[in-house]
């Protein structure tokens, strides 16, 4: 996330003074709440406004990540995990989420 954060400041034209840096979301959350800041999450996280927060879609530079799956071959694995598997190999290029 942060590098594609880098990026999208780096086009804007500016840098930002960064303090704090987290993993968590309702830590993230929390901060941003109390005053501290701001966030940027990825979109399946920023799933609604929260004690004080206020979401808003960036829409302008389009920020993409990429993601991958690995799995060791010929081993069983649960009939979930499988079906899981296949569908991201037959549509992961095109999987969005809104």
């Amino acid at each position: 996330m942060r590098s594609i954060c880098n990026e999208l400041w780096a086009d804007a034209g500016f840098s930002p003074r960064i303090a704090f840096e987290g993993q968590d979301t309702h830590t993230v959350r929390g901060l941003v709440g109390a005053g501290l800041g701001i966030a940027i999450l990825p979109r399946i996280r920023a799933h609604g406004a929260e004690g004080g927060t206020v979401d808003v879609g960036l829409t302008q530079p389009a920020a993409r990540r990429r993601i991958g799956m690995v799995w060791e071959p010929g081993t069983d694995m649960p009939r979930q995990v499988a079906a899981f598997r296949s569908m991201v190999q037959r549509s992961g290029r095109t999987l969005v989420i809104r």
